[in-house]
């Protein structure tokens, strides 16, 4: 088993469930460790296989799954989380946009959308259905607008660079200043613009 992506999903509707598994049927490298359909045994399951990957449903039942992202991710602190949802617009898309989820598939997309999805969150990446990438940079980009115009012109350099998916390393060599600066400035970057982290960052790009 060392050489499969574990994973888990979270989903009360025997249909998606259904779908979810006809597609990780389709790669021999993933396996499904178990089904939950709701948070508290989400939580014994993540405890008990420590899975590479959380499909999540937004809701479980009456629950929304989302208020309790840090939960989860407390029990399996490296597991990525891709949400799933039949909507693809409402408030929680701003929530989304601040949380540490690897990626976003609706529903009504085809399952190749959630293979590819999880091929590129399995390789280091993040993977976002078109229509919530742009909701999510329109509300990135109100969130700055009304954070206002106050970067230093280094600040500034540093957002270039990060926009154009550099790491600190890259980015402190390019500068000619040390990571130490740059996590500093980056944490300063993501005090001013509202954001969450990288993932927000390049989101707002465009």
């Amino acid at each position: 088993m060392p050489d499969k992506y574990t994973i888990l999903l979270a989903e009360d509707h025997p249909i998606v469930r259904a779908g979810v598994r006809a597609a990780l049927d389709g790669n021999e490298k993933w396996l499904l460790v178990g089904e939950t359909v709701d948070t508290i045994r989400t939580i014994e399951m993540i405890y008990a296989f420590s899975p590479d990957l959380l499909i999540l449903d937004v809701m479980l039942g009456s629950v929304s799954s989302l208020d309790w992202l840090e939960r989860f991710h407390e029990c399996a602190p490296r597991m990525k989380i891709l949400v799933l949802s039949a909507l693809s617009e409402g408030p929680w898309l701003s929530f989304l946009s601040h949380s540490a989820v690897a990626g976003f598939v609706a529903k009504s997309e085809a399952t190749q959308s959630l293979q590819q999805a999880i091929r590129v969150i399995q390789s280091g990446g993040s993977w976002f259905s078109q229509g919530i990438a742009a909701q999510m940079r329109r509300i990135a980009q109100e969130r700055k607008d009304r954070m206002g115009d106050h970067l230093t012109m280094r600040e500034r350099q540093i957002l270039d660079l990060m926009r154009q998916g550099k790491n600190n390393a890259t980015v402190a060599t390019e500068l000619g200043i040390s990571v130490h600066t740059v996590r500093r400035c980056a944490t300063l970057l993501y005090q001013k613009l509202g954001v969450n982290g990288r993932i927000d960052i390049i989101l707002q790009d465009g």
